[in-house]
């Protein structure tokens, strides 16, 4: 016959057992990351629909904006009229139709920390509806290949690929013509008379 003790002990083994094997199951289960949905784009529309684009670049100043034209298929409007290279435009609203984030920060979050606060680029589309969506872009993310993101209307801050942002922001760059510097003026130096030695002899006299 088991005795009482004996069967004490079996009980208490098993709830220590069984206890052991539950806070191993739950660390197993805190061990796993849940899964984060993928950020959704900013907006997402049809490029064909887009029939306008201005990228100010707020630091330097500077403007470029960008209408859709019937002949020239782009044309730029600021910072003077001019027609754009439709491939180099085309491939800039191909990323602008649904520009998407690689992560998102959903926090509420002090602006001033991404330089959101004074941005460094605003973006904005027109569509041929006349609905308008934009976003401004920050500093750098720490990976150095991403940049921080804000879009009115949406929380938090989103993170933004240099590779796609890149088609947007170096727009200017490849598509406004390069100014040619105008030639210097050079001065030519008078010609210096070369007096023969006829001329000094006669000038000066011959000796007697």
């Amino acid at each position: 016959m088991i005795r009482k003790n004996t069967w004490i002990t079996l009980a208490v083994f098993a709830v220590v057992l069984i206890a052991a094997l539950a806070i191993g199951r739950l660390r197993q289960d805190e061990a796993v990351p849940t899964p984060v949905p993928a950020p959704n784009p900013l907006w997402a529309v049809e490029s064909a629909d887009i029939v306008g684009l201005t990228v100010e670049d707020l630091q330097a100043g500077t403007i470029l904006q960008l209408e859709r034209d019937p002949e020239d298929l782009w044309r730029i409007v600021l910072p003077e009229s001019l027609p754009a290279d439709p491939s180099r435009v085309e491939r800039a609203m191909s990323w602008l139709a649904a520009p998407t984030p690689r992560a998102e920060l959903l926090d509420e979050l002090d602006l001033a920390a991404f330089e959101l606060d004074e941005p460094h680029y605003r973006v904005e589309i027109v569509l041929a509806s006349g609905e308008r969506h934009e976003f401004v872009v920050g500093r750098k993310a720490p990976t150095g290949d991403s940049h921080y993101v804000s879009t009115p209307g949406r929380t938090g801050v989103q993170i933004m690929s240099i590779v796609g942002l890149n088609e947007v922001l170096t727009l200017a760059n490849d598509i406004l013509p390069t100014a040619t510097p105008e030639p210097t003026a050079t001065s030519t130096p008078a010609p210096v008379s070369e007096e023969t030695p006829e001329a000094t002899s006669e000038a000066g006299g011959s000796a007697p």
